[in-house]
This record gives C-alpha cells, structure tokens and sequence, in this order.
C-alpha cells in the first residue's frame, strides 16, 4: 500500500503515472464499426491505426487488451476528449469501482475476478461512452468480449437497433455473468470443503477454510459497489442511455442483488464451517483426553499396589508366600477389569 501510495506522491492531479504492482502492455486493439446494415472489424496492435479506423460516422466501439503507457493514454484523451483526471484512474490499478457522469461521457471503473486455472485473478475494466463512441480498456488475459461481436455479427440484432447505449449494457451484463460464473465455482468449492471437514478431518482444512472466507470478504469488498452504480447508471440524465435501453438497466439492480445476496450467504456458509471446524477439534481433543484419562483412572490402582508390595519392610507375610505373586497379579487382574466393567457400564467406552 505505501509502495503504491508513494508512485503518485507529490505528483499533481491528473498526472498520468501508472499505479500498480505490474504494469501491462497494451496488447491488442479492436475497433468495432456498426450499425443496422453494418459490421466491420479491425483487430491490430498498432494503437495508431486503430484511433485512424475509429474516425467514422458509424457508431464504434475501441477495445484496447491490456493497459496503455502514459503517452498513449495522453493521445487517447486528446483524440476523444477524456479529461485527464479519468486517465489518471484508469491507470490506477487500485481504484475501486465507480461510475462518473464526465462533461460528455459516461465513465464506468468495474473489478471483475475470474478463476483461472488455480488462482483467481482480478480484473480492472474500464468503459467511457460518448454518443458516437464506446472505448473500454482492460487487463484481461482472455478475450471475454469475443462473445458480443459474435452477437454483432448477426444482422439486426439488438445492438445494432438500439446502438452504444445497449452495447455498453451488454458488455456490464456479461462481465457480471463472469462473476456469477466465479460465485458458482465458489459454491462448489464450499461444498466441497464441507464434505471433507467430516470425511477426512485433516488441519490444512483451517487453512483452506480462511483462503476462502478472505477472497469472500474481498469479492463482497469490490461487488458491493455494483448495485449503486446499476442505480445510478437508471437515474443518470445521460443522452448515451435512452429510453430504449433503460429497461435493461434495472435488470443490473437485480444481477447485482442475485450477486450480493450470494457472498453473503458464502460468507455465513464459511463462518459455519469455521465454527464447526473448530468444535470438531474440541471434540477430538475431548476423545483423547477421555481415553487417557480412562488409561489413568484403570492403571492408578494397579500402581497404588505394585508401590506397596514395592516397599522395602523386612517383614511383609505376603512377600513370603509362595503364592504371593501370582495372587498380587490376580487382584491388579481383577481391579483393572473392574474398573473397564465400570467405564462400560456408565457407557464411558
């Protein structure tokens, strides 16, 4: 947190400095042209020809994969009139999400998590809209979006009718599609922790147990946003969002409930396991103290007799019969399995 706090210090605002643990390059650029009887679609590296393929008529779409330097960040704001404090926060990896009506532009910050191979990953996405332009920027390592140009492609879909506005609806759908995609695997792995907390008790469990209750506590720290910004975005006096495209807006309220609603439940669900967790091992320990406890309570008679036949008096009968050993085994004998027939009796074994 210092290190971070400290890349930006003393810098005025509105100074376009990366902030973050690694910065990525800017790896692909994709600019969408479209409308009812369109579709056209450039995919290079070259930020240069993408801005030059993006000045037309059409409504576009500019998606750039990874995340541009501060020089590029500089062209974009001048080519499409970003004010530079948005830059400053889309080069803010630590950024919470948000959503800011600016002057011409809709600005919209998500973090979105995705569970790739064993580790989940967050995401920043970053969408301004305008009324002839949608630029998003990301870090995702897959190409998420792929799934609405293919939708794109068909002609006069819903995209197409409605134009930018729903686009930018469609693209916070499917990114709050990923999360539920995450919260699913969650629920699975929740399920799974469960089951092993009383099929193979075993400690890495605890550990396992607070690995989850901590990403919960992080996804509930990021998605909670989401709701207020779904309001927002339904009370936003905005050109971009007409009243075509309202009506899907209120179904992000209830996304970002269904997602709320469902870390909550995590959580309590985590919180449980970590309660039982540790009855289960107040329980094993109680076992073992009863066992050993037993162990003692059947060999301390047996040791009250073998210290008085122990002891060092010359005249103990005892220690002159012929029988007398073989007699003090029989009573410990006998002791030991009367107080075993005891334990069993008062259901102790």
């Amino acid at each position: 947190m210092v290190e971070k706090t400290s890349q930006k210090y003393g810098l005025p605002p509105g100074a376009l400095v990366f902030v973050g643990e690694e910065e990525d390059q800017l790896a692909m650029c994709q600019v969408v042209r479209f409308d009812q009887n369109h579709f056209e679609v450039l995919q290079t590296t070259d930020l240069e020809e993408a801005l030059a393929y993006s000045e037309t008529e059409l409504p576009t779409w500019l998606n750039l994969q990874g995340m541009p330097s501060a020089a590029q960040m500089e062209v974009l704001g001048q080519r499409f009139g970003i004010h530079p404090l948005v830059l400053e926060d889309i080069l803010d990896a630590g950024h919470p999400a948000k959503l800011q009506p600016e002057f011409n532009n809709l600005f919209l910050i998500l973090k979105i998590f995705s569970h790739l191979g064993e580790e989940v990953v967050q995401e920043n996405f970053n969408l301004i809209l305008n009324k002839k332009l949608l630029l998003t920027i990301h870090n995702s390592r897959e190409d998420y979006f792929s799934l609405i140009r293919e939708r794109l492609k068909i002609r006069r879909n819903r995209i197409q009718e409605i134009g930018l506005g729903y686009l930018f609806f469609a693209l916070i759908d499917l990114l709050l599609d990923r999360q539920s995609l995450l919260l699913d695997w969650l629920e699975e792995a929740i399920t799974d922790l469960d089951e092993a907390l009383f099929e193979q008790f075993e400690g890495d469990l605890l550990e396992e147990i607070h690995s989850f209750k901590k990403l919960v506590l992080q996804l509930h720290r990021h998605l909670r946003p989401l709701k207020e910004i779904s309001l927002a975005l339904i009370r936003a006096d905005s050109p971009m969002l007409n009243a075509k495209v309202s009506p899907f807006l209120h179904d992000l309220v209830d996304h970002a409930d269904h997602l709320t609603e469902t870390l909550n439940g995590q959580r309590e669900a985590l919180i449980n396991l970590q309660a039982q967790y540790l009855a289960l091992t107040n329980q094993r320990m109680n076992e073992i103290m009863k066992v050993l406890t037993m162990m003692g309570s059947i060999f301390i008679p047996l040791t009250f007799l073998a210290g008085v036949y122990g002891m060092n008096f010359r005249y103990m009968p005892e220690l002159q019969w012929e029988y007398g050993y073989f007699w003090a085994l029989g009573i410990m004998a006998t002791t030991a399995l009367s107080v075993w027939a005891f334990f069993k009796s008062r259901r102790w074994l």
